[in-house]
């Protein structure tokens, strides 16, 4: 053989070599496809029914938004199933589908699960799939704002982006181990296992009794359709209707305890039992019991350079504390700050100033949590809105606008009022106050330089867009106000709930906390989705584009929502300031 042969079948033999071992990593790690190419992956698992096989079903898996399955296949005589499939790359939710077969009861097309599996980056190979894998699918796309009903038929819409892919995953591990619940999980509270688990039992009911399917649809009548389609639209209603006629589903579930392991401890609903009990999307971000004591409203929050979270204390407590939370959610510290402090920003030095309604002043601490000062804000009582300039001077809204320099040195106050600031790109001040309907405009020496009617009562927040578009909201009239610079106003948004926080990302979206709900919007006002928390109040935007908001029981973390970073018209430090709650 000449040289030139040898150095080809070396070559060849080689290149074979090189792709055989690339499948067959595909199909064993689920690792990553490489740019512009695809490659090998499995999902395995059983389909049960209650504690019963589920045999001759069909099985697709899905990546959410595409409506064509990578894969199918049809369980055995053990219910279980085994997938391969060629993985499109990227971080698509991957998601199950299974339909129809026989749990015991006789052959049942209405039959119905769902599972999630992971993303295409990290597929999960090993699924089982149940009623309860059912009901916690739905619990999560509904969380995400995901799930999509065709007069019927259940499927999940494509998350926003990437990193929305992977959380929307881990959530569901997060709920669900192995088939049942998760109860390491500190967020799957008593009342959402309880609803969890009265859901997967109602499912079973329709899936081992085909008979009693007729008796699940209508159980789970929404308030404003007729009766379910299919199991699946019978579990949305459910949730979108929390009180809707528990004590039937309850009926149809308690019975199922000791055949489906999805134990129930009691045959009727608990006292103010719901279904859709909200869940932070990030459980990581528990730390309810580490901010203060009993159920109060926490407000200000704002994120340092290295991702650290700060989240002042309670409005209704006088609760004088400053919490500090790690990038993950680890709590580092609660530090005492003043006597009711409501909100906080960061200067250049890391340094927190922190608002104190209660005692007419601003406190200032370092960033390991010791007191450096407590300052006066002069003729400004009940001080809220903390904001930083460029050049580190203090600003704190109340009845006036108090300015201090970055030694706490009392520069003036305005003749007005303001109760939340932002400042823009030239320095100005814009604020709005409970007290009138105005949108003011400060200068930087604090006179006042406009003053803009919003016939809107009821003003506690405001930020500054990327184009120095300045927005507001309503607290009660459930509004969002785009105003331009020169007063003109822009558009009108609304949302579900009293709005108490607003914040802008790099990308110019517009982020609100109304109610228990996060809603986005692009700057044109179109919305970009909304997702569930629990009283929601104020919002920061970290350097990774998570939304980290404070509620009744503390910190939630949204992650994977914004393209980018919260957006700062002014050349001050780098985070020095969330969205403002009241």
């Amino acid at each position: 053989m000449s040289k030139n042969r040898q150095i080809k079948t070396f070559f060849f033999m080689s290149l074979f070599l090189f792709l055989v071992s690339c499948t067959k990593s595909g199909n064993l790690g689920g690792t990553a496809a490489t740019s512009g190419g695809s490659f090998g992956g499995s999902v395995r698992g059983a389909i049960t029914g209650g504690l019963s096989a589920v045999t001759g079903a069909t099985i697709n898996l899905m990546v959410a938004g595409n409506p064509s399955p990578l894969a199918s296949a049809v369980s055995a005589s053990d219910g279980s199933y085994s997938l391969t499939f060629s993985n499109p790359g990227g971080n698509g939710l991957l998601y199950l589908t299974v339909t129809g077969g026989n749990a015991g009861g006789g052959s049942n097309s209405k039959a119905q699960f769902l599972a999630i599996a992971g993303t295409t980056s990290s597929p999960v190979t090993v699924t089982p799939v149940n009623e309860l894998t059912t009901a916690v699918t739905e619990q999560v796309a509904l969380n995400f704002e995901i799930l999509t009903d065709a007069n019927g038929a259940i499927s999940l819409s494509a998350p926003l982006n990437a990193a929305a892919s992977s959380n929307v995953a881990a959530q569901y591990t997060n709920l669900v181990a192995n088939g049942t619940l998760n109860t390491g999980n500190v967020n799957l509270t008593t009342g959402t296992q309880n609803g969890l688990n009265v859901l997967a039992n109602a499912f079973a009911s329709c899936i081992e009794s085909p008979t009693k399917c007729s008796a699940l649809f209508t159980t789970s009548l929404s308030s404003t359709s007729a009766a379910a389609l299919s199991v699946l639209e019978s579990g949305v209603n459910a949730l979108n209707n929390s009180s809707n006629d528990a004590s039937s589903l309850y009926t149809l579930a308690f019975p199922l305890n000791s055949t489906t392991g999805f134990t129930l401890t009691s045959s009727s609903p608990p006292s103010g039992f719901t279904f859709n009990n909200p869940l932070a999307v990030n459980s990581i971000s528990s730390t309810a019991g580490a901010i203060s004591s009993g159920s109060p409203i926490v407000s200000g929050i704002a994120i340092d350079s290295s991702g650290n979270l700060y989240i002042a204390g309670s409005m209704n407590s006088a609760a004088g504390t400053v919490t500090k939370i790690s990038p993950t959610g680890a709590l580092i510290g609660v530090f005492p700050a003043g006597t009711n402090a409501r909100n906080l920003a960061i200067d250049a030095a890391g340094n927190v100033w922190v608002s104190d309604a209660q005692a007419g002043q601003v406190t200032e601490l370092n960033a390991s949590g010791t007191l450096l000062g407590t300052f006066s804000t002069g003729t400004n009582s009940g001080p809220i809105g903390v904001a930083i300039d460029a050049s580190g001077n203090v600003w704190v809204g109340g009845n006036t606008v108090a300015e201090l320099n970055s030694a706490g040195t009392l520069l003036g106050n305005t003749t007005a009022p303001s109760n939340f600031i932002e400042i823009d790109a030239s320095g100005n001040v814009w604020g709005v106050s409970f007290s009138d309907t105005a949108l003011r405009e400060f200068r930087q020496d604090r006179s006042l330089m406009n003053s803009f009617n919003t016939s809107s009562t009821t003003l506690i927040t405001d930020a500054i867009d990327s184009s120095g578009n300045i927005l507001l909201t309503t607290f009660t009239g459930h509004t969002i106000l785009k105003y331009s610079a020169n007063g003109i106003l822009l558009n009108t948004l609304s949302l579900s709930g009293n709005v108490r926080g607003i914040v802008t990302d790099s990308s110019g979206n517009i982020w609100a906390a109304g109610g228990a709900t996060l809603s986005g919007f692009n700057a044109a006002g179109i919305s970009l989705g909304s997702y569930r928390g629990t009283a929601l109040v104020g919002l920061a935007v970290d350097s990774l584009g998570n939304i980290w908001t404070t509620s009744v029981n503390g910190a939630l973390e949204f992650t994977g929502v914004t393209t980018g970073p919260e957006f700062f018209p002014y050349s001050g430090p780098m985070f020095p300031g969330g969205g403002q709650g009241n």
